[in-house]
C-alpha cells in the first residue's frame, strides 16, 4: 500500500523555486546521482517532490535551507529520528531503496530511509521505508541499474505500514527499531 501526493501549481512552484535556490549554491555537478540522464536541477526538483510528500505525510515542514555541500544525508529530524528521503527516477530501480555507498546511509548518522517514486511531474508515491541498521545488516544487496553498482533493498523487504512511520511524525508511541529489525520485515 502506497501513500500518494498529487501536486497542485503551488507545490510545483514551491519545489521549483527551492530547487533553483539550492542549485545556486552548487559549485560542482552531482557525481553521485545514479540517473545520469537527469539534469542536476531536475534531480534537485524530484528530490524536493519526495521531501514535500514525506513532510505532508508526517505533518512537518520541509527543511528549506540551502547548504553548501548538501544536508549530509539527513532530510528531516523528527522526534529525534533522522530521516533520509530517496526519490528515485531510474526505470529499473524505481521500487528499490538504494544508496551509492555506505556513507550515504550510515546508521550512525541516519535512522530511517524513505523511498518515494515520482509517477509524473505532479504526483509522487511514498512506496516504503526501512531502518538504516536493518538495511545493512539484513536485506541489502549489490545491484546495478546500468550506472554502476549500488546497495539496494528489494521492494519486498521495504516496510509499508505507514501508520508506524506516522508515529514518528506525530510524536506518538514509536515502534522500537528492534521490534522490526528482529522480525522478517514488511
Amino acid at each position: 500500500m502506497c501513500w500518494k501526493l498529487e501536486f497542485g501549481s503551488e507545490e510545483v512552484k514551491y519545489c521549483a523555486n527551492l530547487a533553483d535556490h539550492r542549485m545556486s549554491l552548487k559549485t560542482t555537478p552531482n557525481h553521485k546521482k545514479v540517473d545520469k540522464t537527469q539534469s542536476d536541477f531536475c534531480t534537485q526538483y524530484v528530490g524536493l517532490m519526495g521531501e514535500l510528500t514525506v513532510a505532508r505525510f508526517l505533518g512537518v515542514p520541509v527543511d528549506e535551507r540551502a547548504l553548501i555541500g548538501g544536508d549530509g544525508g539527513v532530510d528531516f529530524v523528527v522526534n529525534q529520528r533522522k530521516l533520509q528521503v530517496k526519490t528515485n527516477t531510474t526505470t529499473a530501480g524505481t521500487k528499490y531503496l538504494y544508496f551509492s555507498d555506505r556513507a550515504s546511509f550510515d546508521p550512525a548518522k541516519v535512522d530511517i530511509g524513505i523511498l518515494c517514486v515520482p509517477r509524473s511531474m505532479t504526483c509522487v508515491e511514498m512506496v516504503g521505508w526501512m531502518y538504516a541498521r536493518r538495511f545493512w545488516n539484513v536485506d541489502c544487496q549489490t545491484v546495478s541499474f546500468g550506472h554502476g553498482p549500488v546497495y539496494a533493498m528489494h521492494p519486498k523487504h521495504l516496510l509499508s505500514p505507514f501508520d508506524l512511520l506516522a508515529a514518528v511524525g506525530k510524536g506518538g508511541a514509536d515502534v522500537p527499531e528492534e521490534a522490526i529489525c528482529g522480525s522478517s520485515g514488511g
